[in-house]
């Protein structure tokens, strides 16, 4: 006597073709977070631009004082005219170094936070939260600047301007101001939200990774 056989799915594993594999760790990641990393990375290349230009730049340390100058005229800001007149251009050359290295360090600290969001660790990792409070340090020194920037610019409070319909309606150091100031309030948050350890055996008495949260 003679068995029919019919294969079962069990038997063709690959019958509906081949699946990308994902790592567990990036599947976990959310889109709202993938849309974080992709915004900090983006402003964190700028920075990185703007520090390099003026590094490489044989003309930014000893050209820095004439800039201010040129910028004090005419500058609805007298506070930041009086500022930059007895604080920033007698120390013009330590002004441009600090300019160079913080905007620099700003774009380390962005990258580091587009990391965090895609790695998943933010903001649950313990070591992660160490590394969130140099991203804040990052976010508040491009706060500082861009915001310096905007008024050296000699612009004030944006508003409606009919006489100026070609330009845009906030230039790009009030945007970038704007965009810190929210990515620093997201990570302060981050902040709140408890930690959580990693233990190596689970409630069954096997070894293997679990999670606990701690506040």
């Amino acid at each position: 006597m003679t068995q029919s056989y019919a294969p079962s799915h069990t038997d063709t594993p690959h019958a509906r073709g081949p699946r990308l594999a994902v790592p567990a760790a990036l599947a976990r990641v959310t889109p709202a977070a993938w849309g974080m990393a992709l915004v900090e990375a983006v402003i964190g290349y700028e920075w990185l631009l703007s520090a390099l230009d003026k590094i490489l730049s044989p003309s930014f340390n000893a050209g820095l004082a004439h800039q201010l100058h040129m910028a004090m005229m005419g500058n609805p800001n007298s506070w930041w005219v009086s500022l930059s007149n007895t604080l920033m251009i007698p120390h013009a050359h330590l002004c441009a170094l600090l300019a160079q290295v913080g905007e620099l360090l700003v774009a380390v600290g962005l990258f580091a936070g587009a990391a965090l969001w895609i790695g998943g660790w933010l903001p649950t990792a313990r070591w992660a939260r160490w590394l969130n409070g140099g991203v804040i340090v990052a976010l508040i020194g491009g706060v500082t600047m861009t915001a310096n920037y905007y008024v050296m610019a000699g612009n004030t409070v944006p508003g409606l301007n009919p006489n100026a319909p070609f330009n845009e309606g906030l230039s790009l150091d009030g945007v970038l101001t704007l965009l810190a100031v929210g990515l620093l309030l997201v990570h302060l948050l981050a902040l709140r939200a408890p930690t959580r350890r990693w233990t190596s055996e689970t409630d069954d008495g096997t070894h293997a990774g679990s999670a606990t949260s701690h506040a």
